[in-house]
């Protein structure tokens, strides 16, 4: 006799420098009809005092590649990565810092 076994074989890992950087976790399978595959939806809770510092506007970023043309740009985007903060920080801060450097530079 055969038995059909099935199991939630879909699964989300991290470490503890995971967890120390983006905060805590939770995770959430999903159903879909299209696959036999769960999607897993993970959200997280950013460490303390992070959102604190998120920089607020009005006007949507939109990167522009002549700045790829000067040679500070780099430095920019460099130094804007510097903080151990979550990658989500650390893109909002560069943007940030990308449109104050365009300020200054093209006015």
């Amino acid at each position: 006799m055969t038995a059909n076994v099935e199991a939630q074989l879909d699964r989300g890992f991290g470490n503890l420098a995971l967890l120390q950087c983006w905060g805590n976790f939770t995770s959430h399978h999903l159903v879909t009809a299209s696959s036999d595959h769960h999607p897993i939806l993970i959200a997280f809770d950013s460490p303390q005092g992070a959102n604190d510092r998120l920089p607020r506007g009005r006007r949507r970023f939109q990167f522009k590649e002549t700045w790829t043309t000067e040679a500070d740009c780099s430095e920019v985007v460099r130094q804007s990565w510097q903080t151990a903060m979550s990658p989500v920080y650390n893109l909002a801060n560069c943007a940030s810092n990308l449109m104050c450097w365009s300020a200054r530079k093209f006015g």
